[in-house]
């Protein structure tokens, strides 16, 4: 699975289109836009002011861009990270946030991983001989169907560009510094290429030169498509989501995110029946496992104090919460403040008690996802998900089936209900649920709850509501 629109030549959605034009970006901004991970960039266009309608300059949008991805890594925890960013070149801490893979960290400790991309870019790009060399590559253009074929299967034709480029300017990795760069800015409907020469290429006639092998090695892979076939049908990736769907296409069969209407490689249009990448294959790649949202989302890193709610939501309300072109959605995070609210698709469903429910996984600090909630329920209804009380469900369960019927005030003084109800704090705060008797009652299937005043309750199992219970 990729994470950015650099790697997988998703194309932007018309929402960041608009942003560019609205804000008046230039050349470098829109190629930082279009480089940089796809959750910083929604949260960056969710978090638009009227104010940079007048229009941002590189050096604010730089900075603008630079507190949403320290934001979105958690990094503010982490003070010797930001010392390290706050001291680091404009130009590398660029490279950084478009080409930092977070996906990648294996051992969960992000501060570390990071701080050695970080050196390893300052290193190679010699920045003590002096700047790199920016600037767009002159009449070279592509329209969007065409991006895939460009950048290839994880960026293995885009590859054979850059080494193009090298062989042009007799780059020597054991001599030279960082290899050239070229990234992808996408506005109008198009996409341009930029690229970054470092030392000892920092120059303007090394850019000429390799804009001219730009261009040319462009305009071969588009009328011979066939020469770079070998980049094409890779290995499917190994991790892949429900709603992913292979291209009909048998001389392309690209695997495509579930937002694409056609494939981003050959433009094969995306059938109206259509099979989901991971059967697609009929076994026939063995290491294929399919990740649920449940899981990936469990991947994020959440800063201090937050936690994550699963809100479960009729499925055939995903579109009007999805709001036109994702807008409504997109506020409702903008509003309450979260760190992320993403809605799972068509087939991932989930039928519980007979009721057929899409996901909404929301994260943040617990008034963020306590807003959230609010919002969510009162548009399209819904209800919480057991995820994150399974420990205070199944123990107060345990309780009942081995006691009977119990007052609320004697459940609530059993220690293994103590101590859940402990572990579930900030989950609670984050969802509204202060007591053990408001927890119970958002699920009447496992619980029989009568008042018997005002602060008082009894609570049963639906198994042993025959009358005989005593109440303890």
């Amino acid at each position: 699975m990729s994470w950015n629109w650099q790697k997988s030549g998703t194309a932007f959605d018309e929402a960041a289109d608009e942003f560019i034009k609205r804000c008046k970006l230039d050349d470098a901004s829109i190629t930082l836009l279009s480089g940089i991970p796809e959750d910083v960039k929604e949260k960056i266009i969710s978090s638009s002011t009227r104010d940079w309608e007048s229009g941002l300059s590189y050096t604010r949008f730089f900075r603008v861009v630079l507190d949403a991805w320290a934001s979105q890594l958690s990094l503010h925890r982490h003070r010797a990270v930001m010392k390290l960013i706050q001291n680091t070149p404009e130009e590398v801490m660029r490279i950084v946030m478009m080409k930092f893979d977070p996906t990648r960290t294996k051992d969960k400790n992000l501060a570390a991983r990071l701080t050695a991309f970080l050196q390893s870019v300052l290193r190679t790009g010699q920045h003590e001989k002096g700047e790199p060399y920016r600037g767009m590559v002159t009449n070279c253009s592509i329209p969007e169907k065409d991006v895939g074929r460009i950048l290839g299967e994880c960026g293995a034709t885009m590859k054979r560009v850059v080494e193009c480029i090298c062989e042009c300017l007799n780059h020597d990795e054991r001599k030279h510094g960082h290899r050239p760069l070229v990234q992808m800015a996408y506005s109008n409907g198009c996409s341009r290429f930029e690229l970054v020469l470092y030392p000892p290429f920092n120059n303007e006639s090394s850019f000429e030169d390799a804009s001219i092998a730009v261009r040319e090695m462009v305009q071969h892979i588009l009328k011979n498509p066939s020469d770079f076939a070998g980049s094409a049908n890779c290995k499917m990736p190994p991790r892949l989501q429900l709603d992913d769907w292979m291209c009909p296409n048998k001389k392309c069969r690209n695997v495509c995110f579930a937002r694409r209407a056609t494939c981003l490689r050959c433009g094969e249009p995306k059938p109206a029946e259509w099979t989901p990448a991971h059967l697609a294959r009929d076994g026939k790649q063995k290491r294929i496992r399919v990740v649920p949202m449940r899981e990936l989302v469990k991947e994020m890193e959440l800063e201090s104090g937050c936690c994550r709610v699963l809100w479960l939501f009729p499925a055939d309300q995903r579109e009007a919460l999805l709001g036109p072109r994702g807008h409504r959605v997109q506020k409702i995070k903008a509003d309450a403040g979260l760190q992320a609210l993403i809605l799972t698709r068509e087939l991932e469903t989930e039928t519980y008690f007979g009721e057929v429910y899409a996901q909404a996984h929301l994260a943040g600090r617990p008034e963020s996802t306590r807003k959230a909630v609010a919002i969510i329920n009162s548009l399209v209804g819904g209800r919480l998900a057991e995820d994150g009380f399974e420990e205070l469900l199944r123990a107060s369960e345990a309780a009942l089936e081995k006691r009977g019927l119990l007052t609320f005030e004697s459940l609530t003084e059993l220690p293994e209900i103590r101590e859940a109800m402990a572990r579930t704090r900030i989950l609670r705060q984050g969802v509204g649920l202060r007591t053990l008797l408001e927890i119970l009652c958002q699920w009447p299937e496992y619980f029989v709850i009568q008042r018997t005043g005002p602060q008082g309750a009894t609570i049963a199992s639906p198994h042993r509501t025959d009358g005989n219970a005593n109440a303890a």
